[in-house]
């Protein structure tokens, strides 16, 4: 058993680089806006539709995974990822797009949560616990920087070739994924969460949420700060400079090594008080977001050092995320509770990037982006001060 869970950590990096979607990740905004002639308008809602199937299928699909075993739960999301990529190739309309939108973010729920908990459960089976961190973290930025690569190679692809290969290409990546999956071997699962004493019941469900209801309001108000800068920042961009998709996957290669950085960084460095690193984290991507309204006057340069610090942020917060969620959970809900987190983490940007698009539109970019930093603020700050109580009564105790 120990041999074969060994395994898991060995594959988990290539099953991270061969399903995070590089090749079509850079392409598919120019693809709908340029080639499609979708709106910015309807490019907003079929982000928010298809969101919405992701976040109402969060919950569900995490619940399943932990009955139906996690890797079967990752296999079905491969699945139903290399299907949208089908529809993204043959459709013609919004509803099409939509669908497409709505199968790959259904997809993504099968997997989200369900990875995280099978390589969590695959430590704790191997006795191997602390190196969670510096495991997933490592797992993330090798994906990055196979990311990166698929992003450059898809810009090249739709510039030069054809703008359906690069999801041609992400079908024949899939299925490698899915075959990486299936020699991995599905973790046991326990009850007891590792902040508990020997002898204590394993947190229950509802146990598990109420320990980590800071930790989803801190998610998901920083999530918001790479939501809209990925989805303002490509239409922004090509009306200051028109940029090729060729172009644009470049500069998104670069966005995606410093997020791989923050996921390096994450698990390499000591940080003896991960929760400061969070709260630090939070208040460069408020600073991120302010530089991102400056373009009209400061100039494209600090408008990309905002975008540049809001990854660089992003990726250094998400495995320390990750890590004090499978820490105050039991393995049981692993999955469940990881959907939950991810859910709540998408939750508000969803609801906001329609009013996003109104406001930039009405009032500018320097208003909009200062707007939502200034809604980000408190949420963060309470979110923060909750997880330092908290983490001083288990001190004491």
């Amino acid at each position: 058993m120990g041999l074969s869970l060994a395994r898991n950590l060995k594959l988990y990096p290539w099953y991270l680089s061969l399903t995070w979607e590089g090749l079509s990740n850079a392409v598919w905004y120019l693809y709908l806006f340029s080639f499609k002639g979708l709106s910015l308008g309807e490019m907003a809602w079929l982000v928010l539709l298809g969101d919405g199937v992701t976040v109402i299928s969060e919950v569900p699909t995490g619940w399943v995974a932990d009955r139906i075993g996690r890797r079967r739960s990752i296999l079905l999301g491969i699945i139903l990822q290399a299907l949208s990529a089908v529809l993204f190739i043959f459709g013609n309309d919004f509803w099409t797009f939509w669908l497409a939108m709505a199968v790959c973010g259904l997809g993504d729920t099968f997997r989200s949560g369900a990875d995280e908990a099978l390589l969590y459960d695959s430590c704790r089976g191997l006795g191997r616990v602390p190196d969670y961190r510096r495991l997933l973290s490592r797992s993330m930025a090798i994906a990055t920087v196979a990311m990166v690569a698929g992003q450059i190679l898809g810009g090249m692809m739709a510039t030069r070739l054809s703008w359906t290969l690069p999801f041609w290409c992400e079908l024949v990546v899939s299925t490698a994924g899915f075959l990486v999956v299936l020699s991995m071997l599905e973790a046991p699962y326990s009850g007891e969460s590792d902040d508990d004493s020997p002898g204590i019941a394993h947190p229950a469900l509802l146990t598990s949420l109420a320990r980590l209801i800071p930790l989803f309001i801190f998610a998901a108000s920083i999530e918001l700060a790479p939501e809209l800068s990925h989805f303002h920042f490509p239409a922004e961009l090509e009306q200051a400079i028109g940029l090729t998709p060729e172009q644009l996957g470049i500069m998104y290669a670069g966005f995606e090594l410093l997020q791989g950085l923050g996921n390096w960084l994450a698990g390499h460095v000591n940080f003896r008080r991960p929760l400061l690193v969070l709260a630090g984290s939070s208040i460069a991507m408020l600073a991120g977001l302010l530089l991102l309204g400056t373009r009209a006057w400061a100039g494209l340069a600090v408008f990309i050092v905002g975008r540049a610090l809001i990854d660089l942020m992003t990726g250094l917060a998400a495995p320390l995320i990750s890590e004090e969620a499978n820490r105050l959970t039991g393995s049981a809900n692993r999955a469940t509770v990881l959907s939950i987190l991810n859910a709540a983490s998408r939750l508000l940007p969803l609801s906001v990037l329609p009013l996003s698009a109104s406001l930039i539109a009405a009032s500018g970019p320097t208003k909009m982006y200062a707007v939502f930093a200034g809604a980000m603020l408190l949420p963060i700050v309470i979110s923060v001060l909750w997880m330092f109580s908290l983490e001083r009564r288990q001190a004491q105790a």
